[in-house]
């Protein structure tokens, strides 16, 4: 299977961008309504962790669309054997979601930090679990987003 052939593979299944941002819409509603029937936290923290997260979302598309169209990272992504065997993933599809990850933990506290005006080494300390849940958010979306493609191009190269 040649790079071509997963290209056309993946022109053929646009759905899965579709189902993507679907996912990250209804996602990103629960997390809305249940930060607004939180009594605990005020109204400024909703605020920044909905902005945050619909921001995190809405970037995570951006990427993922990237992947499918940039040629060089879609070849680092996913190995294509000689013939007939599975598409895998390469180290590089770990490497780069643990990169976007990090960068994403440090932009949010930095973030929650520019807009609360407080010292960076405090929001660290206090807010460490916004950080941390928005980069396993990453973790998890690309990682899965990534699988289903991977499964879909397994598919689909077998039933050639």
């Amino acid at each position: 299977m040649t790079v071509e052939d997963i290209k056309q593979i993946i022109k053929k299944n646009k759905r899965n961008l579709l189902w993507l941002f679907i996912f990250l819409a209804v996602s990103s509603l629960i997390v809305i309504l249940s930060l607004l029937f939180v009594q605990t936290i005020s109204a400024k923290d909703k605020l920044i962790y909905c902005l945050l997260f619909i921001t995190t979302n809405l970037i995570l598309i951006f990427i993922n669309y990237l992947i499918f169209k940039n040629p060089f990272v879609l070849t680092k992504v996913f190995i294509f054997p000689k013939e007939n065997q599975k598409v895998t993933l390469g180290y590089y599809f770990y490497f780069l979601n643990l990169i976007f990850a990090l960068v994403f933990f440090f932009v949010t506290i930095w973030a929650v930090q520019l807009i609360t005006n407080v010292n960076y080494s405090f929001v660290l300390k206090n807010q460490w679990y916004l950080g941390f849940s928005i980069m396993a958010w990453i973790l998890v979306v690309n990682s899965g987003f990534t699988l289903l493609t991977l499964f879909t191009i397994n598919k689909k190269s077998w039933q050639k």
